[in-house]
């Protein structure tokens, strides 16, 4: 869950599960920076790491942006360090990345500075506001 005040935010977690060919996912779907990031690693392990890493940060943009996948995956280019967007629109986002237990987390917020955090909360916790 994210909660916001005066930006468009977008969030993405992903179980890290290795995908059967992660250099073959992103040659398909990331701009040719990330995905010769992807190949520059090594073995698949570290490979997948990566491939998460950038996934979850433009799923996160493309949420905030709120044209999500009609904006297309390649049409911006993530950056691990610093984490950063590039892209033609004059959009700035603040970006945030997490990996906690089996997940990676990310989030987005269009239009510039923001502070994020996480909180883990259980279900029970949880209230429901009427």
């Amino acid at each position: 869950m994210a909660i916001a005040q005066g930006y468009d935010i977008g969030v993405d977690v992903e179980s890290f599960v290795k995908p059967r060919d992660a250099l073959k996912v992103a040659k398909r779907f990331f701009a040719p920076e990330e995905a010769a990031l992807v190949r520059s690693k090594s073995d698949p392990a570290s490979q997948s790491e990566v491939f998460f890493a950038i996934w979850t940060l433009k799923e996160a943009v493309l949420k905030a942006d709120g044209r999500g996948l009609a904006r297309g995956l390649d049409s911006f280019v993530v950056s691990l360090s610093p984490l950063a967007v590039s892209s033609e629109s004059e959009r700035t986002y603040a970006l945030a990345q997490w990996r906690r237990g089996g997940f990676f987390i990310a989030a987005a917020a269009r239009g510039g500075e923001a502070n994020f955090r996480v909180e883990e909360a259980r279900p029970s916790e949880l209230t429901q506001v009427v």
